[in-house]
């Protein structure tokens, strides 16, 4: 039970993180909050998952490694479905690529410093 919620704090406080960036870039529509809560929802268990598996069969010092390396690939996804689903009408898509890299390393920071 434990486990269960400890990953929905996790999750809590992700998308607490990436709401913030949003709403500091004008991301405040309700499109731009489904959009955001959707991938943000997918991604978060999908780590989770893996994380799990790789720590139980590689230990905490691969999976912390693999980890990493699913957030590089975690950050590429979201860019490139904000890239498609944020800007409105005029909008530069540089500035969704910026939300993507800004929220999860936001996401990743404060993540970190909440387990040490």
């Amino acid at each position: 039970m434990e486990e269960t919620w400890e990953f929905f704090l996790r999750v809590l406080i992700t998308l607490a993180v990436e709401f913030a960036v949003a709403w500091l870039l004008c991301y405040r529509e309700k499109r731009h909050i489904r959009t955001i809560l959707a991938v943000n929802l997918v991604t978060q268990v999908l780590l989770n998952v893996l994380l799990t598996l790789w720590y139980f069969f590689d230990g905490p010092l691969n999976a912390l490694i693999r980890l990493a390396l699913a957030e590089i690939v975690v950050l590429v996804l979201e860019s490139v479905i904000y890239v498609r689903r944020l800007p409105g009408e005029g909008e530069k898509k540089g500035k969704a690529v910026l939300y993507a890299v800004a929220a999860n390393l936001a996401s990743v920071y404060i993540g970190w410093h909440l387990i040490d």
